[in-house]
């Protein structure tokens, strides 16, 4: 069986083994897309009011351009969880909008930082590097989210939005885990098929080696029957 199994590999072409390894890294990438929307999704169910949090680390889509080239339209970055105190000017922090609705996140630039004199509560002044003003309203620390560290993934943030939706579903999880389900089939048929064509192989030159064998056998016989006769004749 080791001889089967050593001649089915031999038969297996480098085509097939160059999609096998495409085919690999394609559902290892799926894999990771999906393990960070459902990460997204499972952390803004658990916490609706505020941000997704892994390890103290907050993944956020890009959807402006604002802070290009550094950031651009459409990455995934990592912001990690920073005390207010910490922040320095100069820094890249993620914060809730001032302006906004209480649930928008914008990342910006820090270029000062005021402190309230009677509570000691800090604001942040930010700017978006490719913007041609500042930043008008000045970020209360509670509003802090994190600092980005130039973790990013280029356009994945673009990738997950689409996957959210049905058309994104579609085309980035059904079909492709039906395609390689339908691959992994037919891939096995034909080694099914490679495995028991050896066996039948196998078979046939064992047939053939006993029939060999048995008429060997049979012809060694003959010469001892005759000489059996020609000694009762004699007698």
């Amino acid at each position: 069986m080791s001889d089967v199994k050593e001649n089915v590999k031999k038969q297996i072409p480098t085509s097939q083994k160059i999609i096998n390894i495409v085919m690999i890294v394609v559902c290892v990438l799926l894999v990771f897309i999906l393990l960070m929307n459902c990460i997204l999704i499972i952390s803004d169910m658990l916490n609706p009011n505020g941000v997704p949090r892994i390890f103290k680390r907050t993944p956020l889509i890009v959807l402006t351009e604002s802070m290009e080239p550094d950031i651009k339209a459409g990455d995934l970055i990592i912001c990690k969880s920073i005390e207010a105190t910490d922040v320095k000017i100069g820094d890249v922090i993620s914060y809730f909008d001032p302006e906004g609705d209480g649930s928008t996140i914008i990342t910006h630039k820090v270029y000062d930082i005021e402190i309230d004199d009677k509570t000691g509560n800090r604001f942040f002044r930010t700017y978006g590097i490719n913007n041609n003003a500042k930043d008008f309203m000045p970020v209360p620390e509670e509003n802090l989210v994190g600092i980005w560290n130039g973790a990013r993934f280029w356009q994945l943030g673009r990738i997950l939005l689409f996957v959210q939706s049905i058309p994104g579903i579609l085309i980035c999880v059904i079909l492709p885990f039906g395609a390689f389900i339908a691959y992994e089939i037919i891939r096995r048929k034909k080694q099914d098929a490679a495995k028991q064509d050896d066996i039948d192989k196998l078979k046939a030159e064992l047939e053939a080696m006993k029939a060999a064998q048995q008429t060997t056998s049979e012809d060694a016989k003959e010469p001892e029957t005759k000489d059996t006769a020609e000694s009762e004749n004699n007698g």
